[in-house]
């Protein structure tokens, strides 16, 4: 369990290189290796055979049989490989990759799966639709959700959210989904609810903001959900407040910057937030600055914690 929990720093570690094959064939075949992607088993697989390639490269077919190649984009396989010193190694899975590269044959359904741990959805919250040519006025606020299945790539609907919502901030924390705030009929909104897609299939409401907002910007950082501005009333807030689920309360920040803002993008970097923002309305702003930079442009707010 402990070796795939924490896959990446095993396979940094010496012992890593020690493992008798049938151990290491026992967890590079489990579905349950904790990786972000299949390359990761790659490049821990050639590791392990270049390592002693000698008395290892008997073993090659074996190894391989347990990385699930068709998940892996060919130039992605091509550069794994290229590291690999062992010509013998490198010859037998580089022809190992073009056999299944090529004829998209040779695995199982089940070997192209992506391991649990690698799946990823892409979820749509709330929102509001309006059919073309009618009035503003006419926009039905929703409460339906969307997932995109990455690895399946199809498009499945998702548990609704208990009340219709647009303008909401969603972020993730710790594999479960907050819909936080958001705005209906007029009426700004405090509430926040959870979706864990592991363990429920449903949201469940967690405490309410502070103040309702609407169009605020959110990030998860250092196991915390920060909120940042949106519309309060009638006016753009300037206020931040954190949420903490094991305290389950939310904590005032007064402000950030001193610049009220709303519908702004929030990104956590390295333990601070950096927000891209119109501030504060749409006519105030000027030429955007260039997003791509090696200093933070002039109306980016890092927010440390």
């Amino acid at each position: 369990m402990f070796i795939l929990q924490h896959f990446s720093a095993v396979v940094e570690s010496d012992e890593f290189l020690q493992l008798p094959l049938d151990v290491l064939l026992r967890f590079l075949r489990s579905n349950e290796l904790h990786i972000d992607a299949e390359y990761e088993v790659l490049d821990a697989a050639v590791h392990w055979l270049d390592f002693d390639a000698a008395a290892r490269r008997r073993s090659v077919y074996d190894v391989m049989a347990t990385v699930r190649f068709p998940l892996i984009p060919s130039s992605v396989c091509t550069g794994s490989l290229a590291v690999c010193k062992d010509l013998g190694i490198k010859f037998a899975a580089q022809k190992l990759v073009q056999d299944i590269h090529g004829t998209g044959c040779a695995q199982s359904w089940f070997t192209v799966e992506p391991r649990r741990h690698a799946r990823r959805t892409v979820y749509i919250v709330g929102g509001y639709q309006r059919d073309v040519g009618v009035r503003w006025s006419d926009s039905t606020t929703l409460s339906r959700v969307d997932g995109f299945e990455t690895y399946l790539r199809l498009w499945r609907s998702g548990p609704a959210l208990s009340s219709p919502r647009s303008g909401v901030a969603v972020v993730a924390l710790n594999g479960a989904i907050y819909a936080i705030g958001g705005e209906s009929e007029s009426l700004i909104s405090d509430s926040v609810e959870r979706f864990d897609p592991a363990t429920s299939s449903r949201w469940h409401a967690v405490t309410s903001l502070s103040v309702p907002r609407c169009g605020a910007g959110a990030c998860s950082v250092n196991e915390r959900l920060y909120v940042f501005g949106g519309w309060i009333g009638a006016e753009i807030g300037k206020s931040a407040e954190y949420y903490d689920p094991q305290t389950k309360a939310w904590t005032v920040v007064e402000s950030f910057g001193g610049v009220p803002r709303y519908a702004m993008g929030v990104a956590e970097c390295k333990g601070e937030s950096y927000i891209r923002s119109i501030h504060p309305l749409p006519t105030a702003m000027t030429q955007p600055p260039p997003l791509l930079s090696s200093h933070p442009p002039s109306d980016f707010c890092p927010f440390p914690f």
